[in-house]
């Protein structure tokens, strides 16, 4: 409950600071419901504070609960001033979520047990314009825990890193490059970062570790009514790492990867992934997708192996909400060596 009540004053401070800074802003509130193999079916609702006169700026609030008993509140938010000389990033997240329990590496088992993951989180960057890109430090710091545990058949957690409980407090650096020609609904230009953070252990039986992130993304408009999105993702994570930290398929900074696998599948200290989607705007509300993920963890970033790589195909349709600034819902359909997985989820993949 207090973590709760944090993320609803972080939220309140993030929103203040917001409508402070930019001019003209404009709120949308909707209720959200949404599915997918993680969650069942999701109720909630959505808050969205931009400008559209400057689309950099932007706040998306989401709050949640399924059938299966989860639930999460958060929120993303960006902010610019001063003639866009400085930007603030910053991110919070507060989930209590039953799931499957897989285990680590490349070549887990399809075999998983059963959990219920507890994640309270903050991310934060301040960052100064250097030419065409923004620098700037990072803080972010987390509380994890692991409870209700059902292991499956050669699952040891008691052997993982941080599963049970951790907390961790981090400072790093982030550089980014954001020429996207809108934040929510991307159709040309391109988003660069380089992230690393030096955590601290302050308790679970872990000590210091790193992570580094590299994220690049490109928008190519072909007609009026076709575009091509491609992305490349590559998280490094230092063998101390707790088992929650680690890369793995799913949602990671800001993007989807690996649609068609079962969010959390796999993960280890290294991930690699590269996305590919075309997409086709039917009409000023709709718009559709045709895409391919192929990706892969490691325990290094020397383990990869070009034939370790996992592909997905899928496709998907789009529903804006909001055709002002262009919020999305997508229904999206993957397909792996595993299934297909069918997900609506709001915003775009990347």
């Amino acid at each position: 409950m207090r973590a709760l009540i944090r993320s609803f004053v972080c939220f309140a401070f993030f929103a203040a600071f917001f409508l402070t800074q930019t001019i003209n802003a404009k709120s949308t509130i909707f209720p959200l419901a949404f599915y997918s193999p993680e969650t069942s079916i999701a109720l909630g609702g959505a808050i969205t504070l931009s400008s559209p006169a400057s689309p950099q700026n932007n706040l998306a609030g989401i709050a949640y609960i399924t059938l299966k008993g989860q639930y999460m509140i958060s929120n993303n938010s960006i902010f610019c001033w001063d003639k866009n000389k400085w930007r603030f990033q910053g991110d919070l997240s507060f989930s209590r979520f039953p799931d499957r329990l897989y285990a680590i590496g490349p070549n887990s088992s399809s075999e998983y047990g059963r959990f219920t993951r507890s994640n309270f989180s903050i991310y934060s960057s301040l960052q100064h314009q250097i030419g065409q890109w923004y620098v700037g430090p990072v803080l972010n710091t987390a509380f994890l825990k692991s409870s209700n545990v059902e292991t499956a058949d050669g699952q040891t957690p008691e052997n993982w890193i941080g599963f049970t409980k951790a907390s961790i407090f981090g400072l790093g650096f982030n550089a980014v490059r954001d020429h996207r020609d809108h934040p929510f609904d991307p159709r040309r230009g391109s988003f660069t970062q380089f992230s690393y953070i030096q955590y601290l252990g302050l308790s679970g039986s872990f000590s210091q570790y790193a992570v580094f992130k590299f994220d690049y993304r490109r928008y190519v408009p072909m007609t009026r009514w076709l575009s091509w999105a491609g992305a490349v993702s590559l998280h490094l994570s230092g063998q101390n790492s707790p088992y929650h930290t680690l890369p793995h398929f799913g949602d990671q900074s800001g993007a989807r990867l690996m649609r068609g696998y079962y969010s959390d599948r796999y993960r280890d200290h290294c991930l690699l992934a590269f996305q590919n989607e075309l997409r086709i705007q039917i009409s000023s509300r709709l718009v559709a997708q045709v895409f391919t993920d192929i990706g892969q963890v490691a325990p290094s970033l020397g383990a990869l192996k070009l034939q370790s790589f996992k592909a997905t195909f899928g496709i998907g349709i789009g529903f804006f909400v909001d055709k002002e600034i262009r919020l999305p819902i997508f229904l999206e359909g993957g397909w792996s060596k595993e299934g297909v997985s069918l997900s609506v989820k709001p915003m775009a993949a990347f």
